[in-house]
């Protein structure tokens, strides 16, 4: 699944709505270090997104 794209253009458009908020809920595996579904690179990502802020 490519959630990077959809998720990086729900950001974009959230950020343009007043007093809107974007929620993505993802399987506790993919920031599990331990787990075979971990993808820090992911993890990265959506950090990134969450600092930047609206």
């Amino acid at each position: 699944m490519a959630i990077l794209p959809v998720v990086g253009v729900l950001a974009e458009t959230v950020s343009g709505l007043v007093g809107a908020e974007l929620a993505v809920n993802i399987h506790r595996e993919v920031a599990d270090p331990a787990a075979h579904a971990y993808d820090p690179g992911l993890m990265a990502r959506l950090r990134e997104l969450v600092d930047r802020g609206p």
